[in-house]
């Protein structure tokens, strides 16, 4: 069995786990939402240049949100032509 683990695979399994109820089922479909939120997350610092690898690597999903929120509010130098 192959366990895909994009964003969207987490979600659809999220919702199939939702759609069946149970507590057992929501408790892993919580489960389901909160690995795709941080792989989504994963997804969006991989493309992006100014984050370090140290900070793509991170596991805590709490640190990860906070230390992508200080990179995308920090100001941007432009670079003009002179």
């Amino acid at each position: 069995m192959v366990y895909h683990t994009s964003s969207y695979d987490y979600l659809e399994r999220a919702r199939e786990r939702f759609a069946e109820g149970s507590h057992q089922a929501l408790f892993y479909a919580a489960l389901e939402l909160r690995c795709g939120i941080e792989q989504r997350i994963r997804e969006y610092s991989s493309v992006q240049k100014q984050i370090s690898k140290r900070l793509q690597k991170g596991w805590r999903i709490t640190h990860l949100g906070k230390d992508l929120n200080k990179v995308f509010k920090a100001p941007m130098k432009q670079k003009g032509i002179q």
